[in-house]
């Protein structure tokens, strides 16, 4: 029995040992293997990788950089932000954002309350609420609450106040061009006296209903006789002016240019002028000049302060006005 236990520990030993140099040859032969093999080299140049789109992070990140605060004047602990819903995406926002912060949507702009126009008359609300007019009716645009004969439109547009009498636009403002009107030249230069104490030049009207005798710096129907040439090519010529406008009148001989006369109108108290260039009249108390006068404006300067002033064409509206008042006006345009 004891014979047989020791040939089988012998057999295990040598089974033992031929496993353990099988072992050591598959290790040899793997290594041998690893050594021979040819690995997969990386690329030597490196491929370039579209960068990363965050654009549908900046609402995101732009919420977590900018939370919500409440006012530390007003007590909101228990009550929700105002939020409205976007445009696009319909999701809660802020009332004031600019864009969303989900969809980054470009909001509506915010309307200023400062300038909300309920009636559409040109005036905001704010404004016609602090002077007692009807914020929803465009009516009261036209009417004039102080009765300084100017809309309280026009009084809004000047920045006067439209409740007082003593504020008011320029009257030019409501000054007003019916028509132009071109007339002959009327003076007709006839002849020279020679006298001790210098010469005179005859004038007559066209008319022949009156005759001038001037001598060099008189006036003469708004003109002044400002030179006389004795010889020129044309014949005797005796020079008048008035403002910028020079007219050379031959001795005998009727002159063909016109002379533009501006009849307008002041709405105001819907009274009537007719003037000529050069002329100098006034408008409640303040002197104006005529500085230019052309076929669809008339060109006037504040006397005292030098401004200049362009007087425009009567509307359709306004020359209607004129016509029911009785004022008799023509149609309004530019005649010659």
């Amino acid at each position: 029995m004891q014979n047989y236990e020791k040939l089988i520990l012998v057999v295990v030993l040598v089974l033992l040992m031929g496993s353990a140099l099988f072992l050591l040859l598959q290790i040899g032969q793997g290594q041998k293997s690893l050594d021979e093999a040819q690995w997969e080299q990386p690329q030597g140049t490196l491929k370039s990788v579209p960068p990363l789109d965050t654009k549908v992070y900046a609402g995101l990140q732009a919420s977590l950089d900018h939370p919500f605060q409440s006012s530390q004047t007003v007590s909101r602990l228990m009550v929700s932000e105002l939020r409205v819903s976007c445009i696009s995406c319909g999701k809660p926002i802020p009332y004031s954002a600019a864009k969303c912060s989900f969809c980054a949507a470009a909001q509506p702009i915010m309307i200023n309350t400062q300038d909300i126009d309920s009636d559409g008359d040109g005036m905001s609300d704010v404004f016609e609420k602090s002077k007692g007019l009807n914020a929803m009716s465009h009516e009261d645009a036209a009417l004039d609450a102080d009765g300084d004969g100017f809309t309280n439109f026009e009084e809004f547009l000047a920045g006067t106040d439209l409740n007082s009498a003593t504020s008011s636009p320029p009257p030019t403002a409501k000054l007003r061009l019916i028509r132009v009107v071109s007339n002959p030249f009327k003076l007709r230069f006839q002849g020279v006296q020679k006298l001790a104490d210098g010469n005179r030049y005859q004038l007559n009207l066209r008319t022949l209903e009156r005759t001038f005798f001037a001598r060099l710096g008189d006036q003469i129907e708004g003109f002044e006789v400002v030179e006389y040439v004795p010889e020129t090519t044309e014949g005797p010529t005796l020079i008048l002016r008035q403002g910028t406008t020079t007219i050379r009148l031959v001795k005998g001989r009727a002159i063909t240019q016109h002379e533009m006369v501006a009849d307008m109108a002041l709405l105001i108290d819907r009274s009537r002028l007719r003037q000529k260039l050069g002329d100098v009249f006034q408008v409640k108390d303040v002197d104006y000049k005529v500085i230019d006068i052309l076929r669809d404006r008339v060109l006037i300067r504040n006397v005292t302060t030098g401004k200049n002033t362009s007087v425009g064409l009567l509307s359709e509206g306004e020359l209607e006005l004129l016509r029911g008042s009785g004022s008799a006006v023509g149609d309004g345009q530019p005649g010659g």
